[in-house]
Order: structure tokens, then C-alpha cells, then sequence
């Protein structure tokens, strides 16, 4: 599957039910080989867990370079700046919300209840 390919196909998809249960590990590992399979080394950019992810591959040795954007904290490192507590709120207050993962776009076509 070529990388446009690939664009495509994850830009199409709606339902985030089948990562739910997807941790940091399993993410890196996918991305590893994908990385692994490319002629040469890319750019590697992330912003939050993508971020995280980065740094990850990179001290991997499996970019040419990469720019984590406010990348999410290490396991282990505990800090969240207000901001961040209050923006997350509504989501996390939710119990419902427990080990799903839900698309963060407003005009979305899948809905909190279609997920359970």
C-alpha cells in the first residue's frame, strides 16, 4: 500500500472502535514496521501521544529527523497543566467514555451511542 494509499484509507475511516483498545505499544510497533519497509529514513512529526510516538521511533533510530509538537509525557511523568485538565473534562468526566475511543471532529457521522 503506497503512503497516498494509505492516507486515504485512514482519512475515509469514521468508526475509532478499532483502536480503543490499542496502547502506546502496539501504535509504536505498527508504525515501526511500516518505517522499516520505506527505501529511506522520513521525517517523523507528532503532536500529543503523535509526539510521544516520535520521540519513541526516533530514539529508535528510525527517522532522518522528526519535530514532536507538545508531545504527551513518558510513562511516569505526571504533569498537566490546568489547561489541558480543563479541556479534557468532558470527555474524561464521562464514565461512559471508559477504554473507547471517539472521533474528535464535531461533524462526525458516528456518535457517542453508536459506539457502545
Amino acid at each position: 500500500m503506497t503512503v497516498n494509499t494509505r492516507v486515504k484509507w485512514l482519512r475515509s475511516r469514521r468508526d475509532p472502535s478499532p483502536i480503543a483498545k490499542l496502547g502506546i505499544t502496539e501504535i509504536v510497533e505498527h508504525y515501526d514496521k511500516i518505517i522499516r519497509s520505506l527505501d529511506s529514513a522520513p521525517f517523523i512529526i507528532g503532536h500529543s501521544f503523535g509526539g510521544l510516538i516520535t520521540q519513541i521511533l526516533l530514539d529508535r533510530g528510525l527517522g532522518a529527523a522528526g519535530v514532536a509538537i507538545a508531545p504527551a509525557p513518558v510513562k511516569g511523568i505526571l504533569f498537566l497543566p490546568f489547561s489541558t485538565l480543563k479541556v479534557s473534562f468532558p470527555a474524561l468526566s464521562n464514565p461512559a467514555n471508559n477504554h473507547r475511543a471517539l472521533p474528535l471532529r464535531r461533524n462526525s457521522s458516528i456518535t457517542p451511542s453508536q459506539t457502545t
